[in-house]
């Protein structure tokens, strides 16, 4: 059952990992206390969470850190 899952979400999971490693989240400096590790990786930080929205996770952004429930 599980693998049937997988088969069928696979273009879903491959488009997402695709799209993340598009983001460049190499930690950059910043004087922007909301984007601690820099302006990329809170551009990945949002794309994570939104995606973990609708997948129907509870997720928050706290000041540039993630939190999924």
């Amino acid at each position: 059952m599980f693998e049937k899952t997988i088969e069928n979400l696979s273009k879903d999971l491959i488009a997402n990992t695709q799209e993340i490693i598009r983001i460049p989240s190499v930690h950059s400096e910043s004087n922007n206390p909301t984007e601690p590790f820099g302006k990329n990786a809170s551009k990945a930080l949002e794309y994570i969470l939104n995606l973990g929205e609708s997948l129907g996770f509870r997720t928050k952004n706290i000041d540039g850190y993630c939190r999924i429930y």
